[in-house]
């Protein structure tokens, strides 16, 4: 008997570790940050978007070769999903819980690349 619970305890603890790890893998906006600083790009943490405007917990402004270039974070890629399906906007690219808005292709492929 105490066998089952022990089984049971287990197999709860495995799945309940395996949901925290699929949320946490999605990367983050300071992974964001990283990547075009590591790509060669200056980036000022403090100059922010309206992240109130797209509902976003957190973003970053930044420009690559004279174009703006706009990270936005979410708490979630499900939060994400659910304020593009609102309709007043949409991103370039979506990264997990992050989605781009700029024009510039270099910074659409830097941005791709974020793990």
């Amino acid at each position: 008997m105490r066998f089952k619970w022990f089984l049971i305890i287990g197999l709860f603890a495995v799945l309940l570790a395996a949901c925290s790890q699929s949320e946490g893998a999605s990367p983050g906006l300071s992974d964001a940050i990283k990547a075009f600083q590591d790509a060669g790009h200056t980036i000022d943490k403090e100059e922010k978007p309206l992240v109130s405007m797209v509902g976003a917990k957190d973003g970053v402004l930044f420009y690559v070769n004279n174009n703006p270039v706009k990270i936005y974070e979410y708490e979630s890629g499900k939060s994400l999903k659910a304020e593009i399906k609102k309709g007043d906007f949409d991103f370039d690219s979506i990264n997990g819980k992050l989605g781009l808005e700029t024009n510039n292709e270099e910074a659409k492929e830097i941005f791709s690349k974020i793990k």
